[in-house]
């Protein structure tokens, strides 16, 4: 079973994660010190990151998770439209999940049969 860890404080979007990834272990933290602390005891697989969190914001966010755990596959899982990406200082081989974006049900469920094929 694949360990995600969702660093997601909007309830809407944590629901959506919850209910496209259900055969994974999901642990779910609302701020960038929750993920933080999460992270200094375990050791998921893959980390699902919103930029937008109540205490950091945009490519602040996705720097502090790598800095931490550069080992660890993170997938930005965002509202923050992509054409903002380079504002934001975030590598161009990161993954992004756009939020609000029609695609976003498609690109889940391509991450989620990926996972299920590393299982």
């Amino acid at each position: 079973m694949t360990r995600i860890l969702l660093v997601e404080d909007n309830e809407m979007s944590t629901g959506m994660i919850r209910r496209m990834f259900t055969v994974h272990s999901i642990d779910h933290v609302t701020s960038l010190a929750d993920a933080i602390e999460h992270l200094s005891t375990s050791s998921p697989d893959i980390i699902f990151l919103d930029l937008n969190l109540p205490d950091s914001s945009g490519g602040d966010t996705y720097h502090t998770i790598r800095d931490l755990r550069p080992e660890i596959y993170t997938i930005v899982f965002t509202g923050i439209p992509l054409d903002c990406k380079d504002c934001l200082l975030l590598p161009r081989n990161v993954q992004i999940a756009q939020k609000g974006d029609i695609d976003l049900f498609q690109q889940l469920n391509s991450i989620n049969i990926m996972l299920d094929r590393l299982m």
